[in-house]
């Protein structure tokens, strides 16, 4: 799978029909340190309207969340973001056959611990298979996680969420900013 790739970015190319990627909002002009991602075009006009309930955490509810706070000094845009040492997520009605891109920002609150984002299919809304899990480690600057996959035919729901390492002991409970999440199908 090739994906097109624009300006700076630490990329992870995820084989098996779906990709993945990290953007780093900050990465140097020259490139140093970053990796460059093989490329596909996608066509961002084709895709659908945002399907993630209350994308920024502007309006409350809608997303299953555990030790999560929805602050003003977490937001990257609007007023407030969530910061959690834990995660939270939403399932959202899917339509089998259908390319789903799920694109969220992230960086460090405190700590150092690694942070995810995933995305899943469910045959009802408590019963999933194992999700594809991007895992990156947050910066104090914003980051852009992006994963694309295709619904097999059984998909009822699509699950989506966030959360840090918990097997990665860090003193102090390290914590994550997130914000502006979209989820788009084409």
């Amino acid at each position: 799978m090739r994906k097109l790739v624009v300006g700076a970015a630490l990329a992870l190319l995820v084989s098996a029909g779906c990709a993945a990627e990290v953007y780093d909002d900050e990465a140097s002009a020259d490139g140093e340190g970053s990796v460059e991602p093989e490329y596909e075009i996608v066509d961002e006009a084709a895709l659908s309207g945002n399907l993630v309930r209350n994308p920024g955490f502007e309006g409350g509810g809608s997303w299953d969340v555990f030790s999560t706070w929805i602050l003003p000094s977490a937001r990257r845009r609007g007023n407030v973001g969530a910061r959690t040492w834990d995660g939270g997520g939403q399932s959202i009605s899917a339509r089998p056959g259908r390319r789903y891109t799920l694109s969220a920002y992230m960086r460090k609150a405190r700590g150092t611990a690694r942070a995810h984002a995933f995305m899943g299919w469910c045959w009802s809304e408590s019963s999933c298979d194992t999700p594809k899990v991007i895992w990156a480690t947050p910066q104090t600057y914003w980051q852009r996680i992006r994963i694309i996959r295709t619904a097999p035919s059984w998909a009822q729901y699509v699950r989506i969420g966030f959360g840090y390492d918990f097997g990665y002991e860090a003193p102090g409970y390290p914590s994550t900013d997130w914000d502006d999440f979209s989820l788009r199908y084409e």
